[in-house]
């Protein structure tokens, strides 16, 4: 007997706006890759600058599923006079979701 196919419904802005800004309250669920930390020291972006756009900023696209099942959005918003875009994964667990910031640019 085969198993059933799931559907896999795709992530809202809204929906992952919400996520993202969840996330952002409690610094905690959100983590900042090397790669990341690399482009904030380059570019002059602070750790205040990036929670700040996870924390106001909007979704510039649609969400994208990536190849390890993550969604994928970019954030955009001015942040201290910056306009600062952040590349960023949505990793949706049964527990918690967390963010994962992947780029940032400037």
């Amino acid at each position: 007997m085969s198993r059933p196919q799931v559907t896999d419904f795709p992530l809202t802005q809204e929906r992952a706006t919400e996520i993202i800004r969840e996330c952002a309250e409690t610094t905690w669920r959100v983590a900042v890759t090397r790669h990341a930390h690399q482009r904030m020291e380059e570019r002059g972006v602070t750790m205040h600058q990036v929670m700040e756009c996870l924390e106001k900023g909007e979704l510039t696209q649609a969400p994208e599923k990536d190849e390890s099942g993550d969604w994928k959005c970019h954030v955009r918003r001015i942040a201290s006079g910056m306009e600062v875009t952040i590349v960023a994964a949505i990793e949706i667990s049964s527990r918690e979701d967390q963010t994962i910031v992947i780029t940032v640019l400037a």
